[in-house]
């Protein structure tokens, strides 16, 4: 990483940390301000609220954890649609869960995170298999308390993936490199500048990742639309993971990807 890309991070992670902080102390002070208003109202001595203020909390502490529960329930059903009737729009199968063992064939890829796959939607068949899923995934190292993160995925699978001896990940440089292990060598150059590449076998690492890879992961960095991914290879198949969406440009963006690379391989 360079100085500038290091010190742009830190700046960020800076200004994050300062503005949960600004946050936190203002709601602190409206609380504050808002107790000592409240707490002088003659309604918390009379009669009625000495008699039913436990029921009245109780009710309000239920009916917070159903609307909770009934607006995180509205709010699956409506994704849900909203990847059913893409699909269904885009000519492709749909499976609200993993039915098919995708989890296995995800985990024989990506090699160091748990993954749980949903909303799976089979895009292509043939020579070529291209899957496009939403998961939630989390370092297989990580602890039982590290929540799980959320993202959609290509998972794309083909002969010519078969060139891929050993696994590998790519992924964009940032400050918290410093905490990654297995980190490639890949040189002085402008992939190598904006982007890690990790695998416990470096040599065929360095090999798997041509010219034609590296520059279609600088490609995707200059397009204007902003969807940051990371892509992992292994024996047989590819996966290209962003953020969680459901955003037609951005779904399109990553099969692109995903197509790409799967390409760019073929010709190692």
């Amino acid at each position: 990483m360079s100085d500038s890309q290091y010190w742009t991070s830190l700046w960020g992670v800076g200004i994050v940390i300062f503005l949960c902080l600004f946050l936190m102390i203002l709601g602190v002070g409206v609380f504050v301000t808002l107790y000592d208003r409240i707490s002088v109202w003659p309604i918390w001595n009379s009669h009625f609220w000495v008699k039913f203020k436990i029921p009245l909390i109780i009710i309000c502490v239920i009916g917070f954890i159903a609307g909770v529960l009934a607006l995180a329930r509205y709010q699956s059903q409506k994704e849900l649609k909203a990847a059913q009737e893409y699909a269904q729009s885009q000519g492709w199968s749909f499976s609200r869960y993993d039915n098919q063992g995708f989890k296995e064939r995800v985990a024989g890829i990506w090699w160091n995170f748990n993954f749980d796959l949903q909303y799976i939607r089979t895009v292509e068949t043939g020579q070529r298999r291209l899957y496009l899923f939403d998961c939630s995934y989390k370092h297989k190292e990580a602890t039982a308390r590290t929540s799980y993160s959320r993202g959609t995925a290509c998972l794309v699978q083909s002969d010519r993936l078969l060139s891929v001896t050993v696994p590998l990940e790519i992924v964009t440089r940032d400050w918290t490199e410093v905490m990654i292990a297995d980190k490639v060598d890949m040189g002085q150059s402008p992939f190598a500048e904006k982007f890690l590449v990790l695998s416990k076998d470096p040599g065929p690492a360095r090999e798997i990742v041509n010219a034609s890879i590296q520059a279609i992961m600088l490609q995707h960095l200059k397009k204007l639309l902003y969807n940051p991914v990371g892509v992992s290879l292994g024996p047989g198949g590819a996966i290209v993971l962003a953020d969680r969406t459901f955003e037609h440009d951005l779904l399109q963006d990553i099969l692109d990807l995903a197509c790409q690379i799967e390409a760019a391989v073929g010709r190692l």
